[in-house]
């Protein structure tokens, strides 16, 4: 196989530096979790998808994702802790130490499932227009405090903010319409008004972290 397969280093606990084979083509969920010394990770010129966003939960050194350089453009970048494809049309994975607080861009239409777990230092997200599902997991234990879900976000997906214990405030629009189980679970919510919503959907089950 040519994937970095399912928590291929997890657990590493003195791993530092890891520079990955041009024959690597995929990177699949909790392939580098709880490595706490890791600080840099080089991908090498083959990688063509990541699976998942769960990638580096539990790496509080990680300072540095890279991509190696060939003749032609590699097909992610990073910027700001946050790895995007090529054409900043999808979020792939981030940086948790890295990211706190972003306005997403415009460009982007889809967000990687976990893309932004484990990102405590995240206070603040603001979603771009046209994206109308927020992925599943994409914000588990994270640090933000308040959600505004746009008018243009229609569904909500499977434990989207599992786990976000600093988060107390949410607000919601009337075309949100599928809400997935357990989206706000373990949250420190105040007051959750979903009155005005075309909610007619509850999907799914959830868990904290992929099995």
């Amino acid at each position: 196989s040519n994937a970095i397969s399912p928590y291929m280093f997890a657990g590493c606990t003195n791993l530092e530096e890891l520079v990955l084979p041009n024959s690597a083509l995929t990177a699949e969920e909790g392939a580098f979790v709880d490595c706490p010394k890791l600080k840099k990770v080089v991908f090498g010129t083959g990688i063509t998808h990541f699976y998942s966003g769960f990638l580096f939960y539990m790496c509080p050194a990680l300072s540095s994702v890279s991509f190696t350089q060939t003749t032609t453009a590699s097909r992610y970048v990073v910027s700001d802790g946050v790895i995007y494809n090529r054409a900043k049309t999808i979020i792939a994975s981030s940086i948790p130490k890295n990211v706190r607080s972003m306005n997403i861009p415009s460009s982007v239409d889809s967000i990687t499932q976990f893309a932004f777990a484990g990102c405590t230092s995240l206070n603040y997200i603001q979603i771009p227009y046209g994206m109308s599902r927020i992925s599943s997991h994409a914000f588990a234990m994270s640090g933000l405090r308040s959600i505004d879900i746009p008018s243009y976000v229609t569904e909500i997906g499977v434990g989207s903010f599992n786990y976000c214990q600093n988060l107390s405030e949410a607000t919601f629009t009337e075309s949100l319409e599928v809400m997935g189980g357990g989206a706000f679970a373990n949250c420190n919510l105040r007051t959750i008004d979903l009155s005005m919503t075309k909610l007619k959907t509850f999907v799914g089950d959830y868990h904290t972290i992929p099995d």
